[in-house]
């Protein structure tokens, strides 16, 4: 590409990169200032599909601000090179960093951690997936990170399997999920968020290096290197890199269990190349850096002693059983709706006490995470677990409260119709059966983590079954409360 030429409004100065996006160029808008232009691969725009997913994606990623993140300006998928218009980052990776000062300490270290917490956060509020955060995607500015390609890499997946055969991200710090084959959510934004803290903390990838198998068989496995990570930071490092994705903090979460830099405290001084030209464009460059988000396999290293034996990478121990978990669950699901019916009292008293399990599970891990990473000695951790204390069984009933107010309220409304139906004389127990498939509905509605085709087909089982329990029972069993009589009008 010529630095005379122009993408849509943009005038492009030099080119910055190519990657598997497309070529990344440095352009003025006509404001005369300094933004990013992803000229995206040609096969976007002879594939319709892919433009028009893109911009659905676009009209999200727009919506996703904040001083952690390079946002997305402008967006033209019609031109003859589709491209995509970013806020310029001036800047070094964070790679590069590592790769010539080795790993951050102290309070730089900290500063990174927190500021690709808080980009997280922007990013999912957002209802994005970044879905390959690294090293290489991150740009120091003055010492705070800033997060670029959000939401692309997510968006461009199934364009790229077509064009190379290969999956998008890193394989050392794409989570256990991923590499599993399922679909990449925001829990796997805060794995990749762990890796890359470790990798900054330690000047080497988690996972090691080697073969791809050999890296996705350690992630698969849990086997991270941590040695080197400060003391404060394992808590919500190990939380981040559990296998099962149920085990890790959210990136809201990941917040209070990283300390703000204090305003006093030295950090590292990270040098920025020179602003680029405001209106003269400058000489094209001849020195092109690749830019490939593939994973590199360096020559030398020993891989592990299984794939030595010729097994390949091996699932993890706890890879089985959350799938039969997973199994578990949606059977639960599909017959919740018909078991309210025929047992109202015992369906309700189950579905309660599982609330309050999960309830329960996650604020004692959060509480846990807290006293973990409390600073000060015996005496702080001793205060963090009064706190804990205190502030579980609080936000237990809390959340229960709220869920109950709002259950009562949908079987009020349920009931109500119920009533006017040939079905009244059987409303209490025929509504608690619609308000129980109401919710595995929404369920599987929101819940993006699990395929599509289960998604459709348990709404439509869990009906099915209710409409055959309201078929064949016809007297709900009430033990141990009496049955409620509702005279016939």
């Amino acid at each position: 590409m010529r630095t005379e030429d122009r993408i849509g409004p943009y005038r492009v100065l030099e080119e910055l990169g190519v990657g598997g996006m497309g070529e990344v160029s440095l352009a003025l808008d006509e404001h005369g200032r300094a933004v990013a232009v992803k000229v995206l691969h040609p096969a976007v725009a002879r594939d319709e599909v892919a433009r028009k997913r893109l911009e659905r994606e676009v009209a999200t990623m727009r919506r996703v601000r904040g001083p952690f993140v390079a946002e997305l300006l402008d967006a033209d998928f019609t031109a003859h090179r589709p491209y995509i218009v970013t806020r310029y980052v001036q800047g070094r990776t964070l790679e590069e960093v590592l790769r010539e000062r080795g790993p951050l300490r102290g309070a730089a270290l900290r500063r990174l951690a927190r500021g690709l917490a808080r980009s997280l956060v922007a990013i999912h509020e957002g209802g994005v997936v970044h879905r390959d955060l690294k090293p290489g995607n991150v740009m120091l500015v003055d010492g705070d990170p800033v997060v670029i390609d959000f939401g692309l890499a997510h968006v461009l997946d199934a364009t790229r399997l077509t064009l190379t055969g290969t999956a998008i991200g890193t394989p050392g710090y794409l989570a256990p999920e991923v590499l599993d084959g399922e679909r990449a959510t925001p829990a796997s934004d805060v794995f990749s968020w762990g890796a890359s803290v470790v990798h900054a903390a330690t000047g080497r990838p988690p996972f090691g290096s080697g073969p791809a198998a050999a890296i996705c068989s350690r992630i698969l496995r849990g086997r991270a290197d941590l040695a080197g990570v400060p003391r404060d930071l394992l808590p919500a490092v190990k939380a981040a890199l559990s296998v099962d994705p149920a085990d890790r903090p959210t990136a809201i979460e990941l917040l209070p269990l990283l300390r703000p830099t204090p305003p006093d405290a030295p950090t590292e001084e990270i040098p920025v190349p020179p602003r680029p030209p405001e209106v003269e464009a400058a000489e094209p460059s001849d020195d092109v850096p690749e830019v490939d988000s593939r994973a590199q396999e360096p020559e030398g290293q020993e891989p592990d002693k299984a794939e030595k034996k010729g097994e390949g990478p091996r699932r993890p121990a706890g890879a089985r059983p959350r799938r039969l978990r997973g199994a578990f669950g949606a059977l639960m699901l599909a017959v919740l709706p018909g078991t309210a019916l025929a047992v109202p009292v015992l369906t309700s008293i189950v579905c309660l006490l599982f609330f309050f399990s999960v309830y329960a599970r996650r604020a004692v891990r959060r509480m846990r995470l807290r006293i973990a990473s409390a600073r000060g000695g015996r005496g702080a951790r001793l205060r963090a677990g009064t706190a804990a204390l205190i502030a579980v069984p609080l936000e237990v009933i809390v959340r229960l409260g709220l869920l109950t107010v709002a259950g009562a309220g949908a079987y009020a409304a349920i009931f109500a119709l119920t009533r006017l139906t040939p079905a009244s004389g059987r409303a209490t127990e025929i509504a608690l059966g619609v308000l129980a498939a109401t919710v595995v509905a929404l369920r599987c509605r929101y819940n993006t983590s699990a395929a599509l085709w289960l998604r459709l087909l348990l709404p439509v089982l869990a009906i099915g079954l209710l409409v055959a329990a309201a078929w064949a029972v016809h007297a709900a069993v009430w033990w141990p409360l009496s049955p409620l009589s509702i005279p016939d009008e």
